[in-house]
């Protein structure tokens, strides 16, 4: 596993949320590997691990330090961080009220959009910015 999730403590209510994240982060993973996002053919694995590490494809050594998931509140509007300086994701964690279709448009947008692209610089885009190119879309 070349990403290593970071949990939270047994039996806590942040652990249930965080595994249904990850397990939806390896979905998405496999979707894009296999039959690719409909709607974002550009999305690919090596895309996904550049804009994560800033890397596009393993370096021979490994990568230092090691690349990890690890989870935050989730503020409705699915968006993941990257730190590429330490090679960490952070996953918005995921109730069951959350839609998973919603949840990988919002991932979709954020490896493919220019605010995060590693292309144009390793910029951060907020919750706030995504729902305002949204309103501005509609």
């Amino acid at each position: 596993m070349l990403f290593k999730p970071r949990f939270s403590i047994a039996g806590s209510n942040n652990l249930l949320f965080e595994e249904k994240a990850y397990q939806m982060f390896i979905s998405y993973l496999r979707e894009v590997a296999g039959t690719g996002r409909r709607d974002f053919p550009a999305i690919d694995l090596q895309k996904i691990l550049s804009m994560i590490t800033g890397c596009a494809s393993i370096p021979p050594m490994a990568f230092s330090p090691s690349p990890s998931i690890t989870f935050k509140e989730n503020m409705h509007h699915y968006l993941p961080t990257m730190h590429t300086c330490i090679n960490q994701i952070v996953l918005p964690r995921i109730t069951e009220a959350d839609q998973p279709e919603n949840i990988k448009r919002a991932w979709d947008w954020s490896f493919t959009s220019d605010t995060f692209g590693a292309e144009e610089g390793f910029g951060q885009a907020t919750g706030e910015q995504h729902e305002q190119q949204q309103y501005e879309q509609n």
